[in-house]
């Protein structure tokens, strides 16, 4: 952290939980005039989630305390591929952004390269049986491909499964 306070890095990246702890390191830096005043911006990534995982992770919702706790006006950015107008609403009050100070960009999300496949469920989800299609046993090697899970262990446990459907010469440069 001395690093942080002694202006060592030009980005810093962190989640809100660090950010927001109260009585935490990062409160203490934020409220410091002259590192606040050194500050180009706080960057919301993926900020939709400030308001979706507001209910059960609370430090995203602390995060209306930067208004109060920054001893400048320090801009922000965030950024997302799904915000909605409901969500940008709500991050516009919990982020106290005026309509005065906001800039909207608003991007198509379509990406011809990127296809999106549903497929009924077959078997058991504990299987993932349900993903060989992806990693065909008689086929060359499949185009490059990403999975959404629920959870950290779902992604494991999948991975496993699919490194094992590949050839024995592949499995050792997927981990």
């Amino acid at each position: 952290l001395q690093g942080i306070e002694d202006l060592c890095y030009r980005a810093i990246i962190t989640s809100p939980e660090q950010l927001m702890k109260p009585g935490g390191a990062f409160e203490k830096l934020l409220r410091n005039v002259d590192f606040a005043s050194k500050l180009i911006g706080i960057i919301f990534d993926e900020a939709h989630c400030i308001v979706t995982w507001g209910e059960f992770r609370a430090e995203y919702k602390e995060l209306e305390r930067l208004h109060y706790i920054l001893p400048c006006q320090v801009p922000f950015m965030v950024t997302s591929a799904t915000l909605t107008s409901d969500a940008l609403r709500d991050i516009r009050r919990l982020l106290h952004i005026q309509s005065e100070n906001l800039a909207t960009i608003h991007v198509s999300t379509d990406r011809p390269n990127i296809r999106i496949r549903v497929r009924k469920i077959k078997y058991s989800l504990m299987s993932y049986a349900d993903l060989a299609f992806l990693i065909p046993t008689d086929d060359p090697p499949p185009p490059k491909f990403l999975v959404f899970f629920d959870s950290i262990q779902g992604g494991i446990s999948a991975a496993k499964y699919l490194r094992a459907r590949l050839p024995p010469d592949l499995r050792d440069k997927v981990k």
